[in-house]
């Protein structure tokens, strides 16, 4: 059973699948090319969703 979600790039796409997949119950990992970018994604996650802390 699949428990776990790796999504590579934290842009737009990266970011709503990340989402999608944390608010379903999956553990995610996100990379991207820098950590910055990865910081980017994870406080576009934080501003519209309601239940990823």
């Amino acid at each position: 059973m699949v428990k776990t979600i790796g999504v590579v790039g934290a842009g737009t796409m990266g970011n709503g699948i990340a989402q999608v997949a944390a608010e379903a119950g999956y553990q995610v990992i996100l990379q991207d090319i820098d950590e910055k970018y990865v910081q980017v994604g994870l406080d576009a996650i934080k501003k519209i969703s309601t239940t990823v802390p």
